[in-house]
C-alpha cells in the first residue's frame, strides 16, 4: 500500500469517528430536549450557545484552525440540535 492509500485510509477512519461522535452528541441532544420539554424550557439557551461557540472557537485557535471553518461547523451542529429539541 502506498503512502496516498495509507493517508486516505486514515481519513476514512477519522470520518467514521466524526460521524459516530456526532451521532452520540445528537442522542444526548434528544435527552436534553426531553428534559427541556418536561421543564417547559425553550430549546434555545443563547447564553449556553455562546459558551459552546466560544469554547470551540478558542480550541480551534489553539490548534491553528480557521475560525470561520469551525464556526460554520458548530452552527450547523447547533441548528440540527435545535431542530431535534423543538
Amino acid at each position: 500500500m502506498d503512502k496516498l492509500e495509507v493517508l486516505r485510509k486514515k481519513i476514512d477512519t477519522l470520518d467514521s469517528a466524526l460521524i459516530n461522535l456526532l451521532h452520540e452528541r445528537l442522542v444526548i441532544v434528544k435527552e436534553v430536549g426531553m428534559l427541556k420539554k418536561e421543564r417547559n424550557i425553550q430549546p434555545l439557551d443563547q447564553s449556553r450557545w455562546n459558551q459552546v461557540l466560544e469554547k470551540g472557537l478558542s480550541q480551534a485557535k489553539l490548534l491553528g484552525m480557521r475560525r470561520e471553518f469551525i464556526k460554520i461547523i458548530l452552527d450547523i451542529i447547533h441548528e440540527e440540535a435545535l431542530r431535534i429539541e423543538a
